[in-house]
């Protein structure tokens, strides 16, 4: 049987303190609350950056065993370097990832749009991704979205 997972993009947002989180709850708190009800969440947050180890780390002592992140890659790769020359980028991206342990769970690459200055064409933006895509270390899950 298939495994099904129910989660949100997000762990915080505007209006759920009241609503979905207890008034008065910390932030702090948030992620720890929100495990209780659902088994996995979307970190849109690593898509702005690279999270640091110590909140990577804080994510996975907050979540009991058997829940799933999935994160997005940051746009750094995406958007700004259109998959080329970011070995560094995704190497830090996925070192931090790494300390969640058995609770990592897909990488999404988001691409809401291509860059007609990177790529003149679908084509062209398959071709690199198709590229890149034999680069990237076994061992791990990714998931593509294009808008």
């Amino acid at each position: 049987m298939a495994e099904l997972r129910i989660g949100t993009s997000a762990f915080t947002a505007a209006g759920w303190s009241g609503s979905f989180y207890p008034r008065g709850m910390q932030r702090h708190d948030f992620l720890r609350y929100y495990s209780t009800k659902f088994d996995s969440v979307e970190v849109d947050s690593t898509f702005n950056h690279t999270p640091p180890h110590s909140t990577v780390k804080g994510w996975a002592d907050k979540t009991p065993q058997g829940f799933v992140f999935s994160a997005k890659v940051p746009q750094v790769i995406t958007h700004e370097k259109c998959l080329e020359n970011c070995e560094d980028e995704l190497s830090r991206f996925l070192q931090a990832m790494d300390l969640l342990g058995d609770k990592l769970g897909p990488l999404l690459f988001q691409f809401p749009y291509f860059n007609r200055h990177a790529f003149k064409s679908g084509d062209d933006f398959l071709a690199r991704f198709s590229v890149f895509l034999k680069t990237l270390p076994s061992g791990y899950k990714f998931a593509l979205e294009i808008g």
